[in-house]
């Protein structure tokens, strides 16, 4: 279903602008469905093609930095809260 290029005029500054006679007409019911599974196909196809997937190596290293991270600044933030709750009355 290809739907035709709208007009195009020359406005007052020479630029172009679309006709509103010849714009196109917001989609319909059933044209969101199709729109909608459209984009799905899309995003199921770049995934596919165009992004490029961490390695098995690379993903278990960036999985050992992240849960090491966390160790840390839950070791910082508990020491933290020891500090303050001993502080305050």
């Amino acid at each position: 279903m290809a739907s035709r290029p709208a007009a195009r005029e020359s406005g007052d500054d020479g630029s172009a602008r679309v006709s509103e006679a010849e714009a196109p007409a917001p989609a319909a019911g059933g044209r969101v469905k199709e729109s909608f599974s459209s984009y799905l196909h899309n995003v199921k196809l770049e995934i596919s093609t165009r992004v490029t997937w961490p390695g098995r190596k690379e993903l278990q290293t960036a999985t050992v930095v992240v849960i090491l991270t966390l160790l840390v600044f839950s070791a910082y933030l508990g020491f933290l809260d020891q500090v303050f709750k001993r502080a305050l009355p």
